[in-house]
């Protein structure tokens, strides 16, 4: 299912916008993302992988598999918070991750 996110802006930010940070959430992880990378994005969810695409931006989680803008950045699980930077840097539950 593909999702349009630029009329769901307001929505995130409403749920979860802090200083220019929109949160997403889906299969109970939280992915804190720039609000900037925000315009013309997309994002795709089925039961077992979530993708999120932007000219500045993607990202993609299958079946716990962390990859942005391409490069693999491990396992990720329910309960957990990524933090991605408009530059594709990443941390998990605050500690930075590097590509493998």
């Amino acid at each position: 299912m593909k999702i349009a996110l630029i009329p769901m802006l307001l929505f995130l930010c409403l749920a979860g916008c802090t200083a220019g940070i929109v949160v997403i959430s889906n299969h109970g992880i939280k992915y804190e993302i720039p609000a900037s990378v925000m315009d013309k994005s997309s994002a795709d969810s089925s039961k077992d992988t979530y993708s999120f695409t932007s000219p500045a931006l993607t990202f993609s989680e299958k079946n716990g598999k962390l990859t942005v803008n391409g490069k693999d950045f491990g396992i990720v699980k329910a309960g957990d918070t990524v933090a991605i930077d408009g530059k594709g840097q990443v941390s998990v539950n605050g500690v930075p991750r590097s590509s493998i």
